[in-house]
C-alpha cells in the first residue's frame, strides 16, 4: 500500500492561457475538474491519492482517510465504498446522483 502526496494546478483558467500561450494542447475537461477539485480540498485539507491495485484521485488525510474519486463523463462508473484504509468513497460525476455507492454532480460538491 502506498500513499502519496501531490496535486497538480490551482486554477482551470491557467491551463487554457498557458496551453495557448505555450502551443500546446489543453489537457482534457476530466483532468482540468480533477485538478480543480484537489485543488479545492487542498485548501482545507491535507491531501495526497491512493495508489494501490486500484487508484483513488483525492484522499483527504484525518481522523479516517476519506476518497474522491472524480469521474466527469457522460455515464460514471460509481467507485467501491471502501478501498484499504480507506472507510469511504464519493464519486464526483458530470450530471448523475447515486446513493450506494455515494455519487453527486462535480457542479454541487463545489457549492460545499
Amino acid at each position: 500500500m502506498k500513499v502519496k502526496c501531490s496535486f497538480c494546478g490551482r486554477d482551470p483558467f491557467l491551463y487554457h492561457i498557458f496551453s495557448q500561450w505555450c502551443l500546446t494542447k489543453k489537457p482534457e475537461e476530466s483532468i482540468i475538474v480533477e485538478s480543480t477539485v484537489a485543488s479545492h480540498l487542498a485548501r482545507k485539507f491535507n491531501i495526497g491519492y491512493w495508489k494501490n491495485k486500484r487508484e483513488i484521485d483525492v484522499v483527504v488525510f484525518g481522523k479516517e482517510l476519506f476518497g474522491v474519486e472524480v469521474k466527469y463523463k457522460e455515464k460514471a462508473e460509481f467507485a467501491k465504498t471502501r478501498v484499504g484504509r480507506i472507510r469511504s468513497v464519493i464519486t464526483l460525476t458530470k450530471n448523475e446522483f447515486n446513493e450506494k455507492p455515494l455519487a453527486i454532480p462535480v457542479k454541487f460538491f463545489f457549492l460545499v
